[in-house]
């Protein structure tokens, strides 16, 4: 994998079109991958054809950011998610399907998708307006924000919840439930 070189007002300004939303599920993987792997081997022609789509996307959304078109990469990203929902029905799940409707419906949302072991965790959102109403909206529905920074050299603390810090080899349903 190669790091993009990205300016650091342009990291900037995608951090704050970014929204990432706790959604208060985590699942466990076991079988999701797989279930896709056998899927693809299986020849199954949506999944195939979903996977090839997701590779080529990688190169357009790298292109976007590269050349600063913000907009596009959100765009990019809403049909990264729907491809990557065609790969396995337990991708998403019906409330996180209907608040990514209504957010893109009310609130300018261009694209977004559900990051997280199992598909579930985080719901990250594009947006390049609206933020107040949207987090509040976000918060309301139960999945409040959650603030994180662009990290050059990667993760060093994925989340800080109650009185501690959320070490990226923790899972984040164990330190909410110590900080409950």
């Amino acid at each position: 994998m190669t790091p993009l070189r990205l300016r650091r007002d342009l990291i900037y300004n995608l951090e704050s079109r970014i929204l990432l939303c706790y959604t208060g599920k985590v699942r466990p993987s076991v079988g999701l991958i797989d279930a896709q792997v056998r899927y693809f081997q299986e020849g199954r022609e949506e999944t195939v054809a979903a996977m090839h789509r997701l590779k080529e996307m990688t190169y357009e959304m790298t292109e976007a950011l590269l050349k600063g078109k913000l907009d596009r990469f959100g765009e990019l990203l809403d049909e990264h998610w729907q491809n990557k929902k065609k790969l396995s029905n337990k991708i998403s799940w019906s409330r996180i399907d209907e608040v990514y409707d209504e957010v893109r419906r009310r609130f300018g949302v261009l694209g977004g998708k559900v990051i997280g072991a199992g598909g579930g965790g985080f719901l990250m959102l594009y947006s390049s307006k609206q933020h107040a109403r949207l987090e509040s909206f976000m918060r309301d529905a139960g999945m409040p924000r959650m603030h994180y920074n662009v990290e050059p050299e990667g993760t060093k603390v994925v989340a800080q919840m109650g009185h501690g810090f959320l070490s990226a080899s923790q899972s984040l349903a164990v330190a909410a439930q110590e900080s409950a």
